[in-house]
């Protein structure tokens, strides 16, 4: 019995180990050089193109945290899993005062199409990447 609910118990978690690696992209209307971490699931096929979310980091920026949710999706639900910058490029450094992430957070919610350029970033990322199915592409975060 034991058994039977450690084997249902794995088949209901998904695919397994993540690899996760590091990804450089850029912002198309600014220029900025931007990084985020791409989770793809172990097994994963350009004969089965898996779906796939992009997770918006917060304020804080695209670190650990973001990094560990990205696998904990791609283990959890089969998905090819993007943690995007947002707010921080590699063109500057992370806010580190609350002052700071406001000021930040207000120039992109002021700014539709830097915003819009951002997500459209990692979009285009994910639909360039033969593992995915780019007509299933959800976005989450902390925006």
């Amino acid at each position: 019995m034991k058994l039977a609910a450690a084997i249902l118990s794995i088949l209901a978690t998904g695919a397994g180990a993540a690899t996760v690696t590091e990804v450089a992209y850029a912002d198309g209307n600014d220029g900025s050089s931007l990084f985020g971490y791409l989770a793809t699931p172990d097994g994963a096929t350009e004969d089965d193109p898996r779906p796939a979310i992009i997770i918006l980091g917060d304020w804080g920026g695209v670190d650990e945290s973001e990094k560990e949710r990205a696998e904990m999706f791609t283990n959890d639900g089969n998905y090819v899993t993007m943690a995007a910058a947002v707010y921080n490029s590699e063109d500057g450094p992370n806010p580190e005062s609350f002052e700071d992430r406001i000021a930040l957070a207000t120039k992109y919610r002021g700014d539709p199409e830097l915003s819009k350029s951002r997500v459209d970033a990692a979009l285009a990322v994910l639909r360039e990447n033969p593992l995915v199915d780019s007509s299933r592409v959800a976005i989450v975060g902390y925006w």
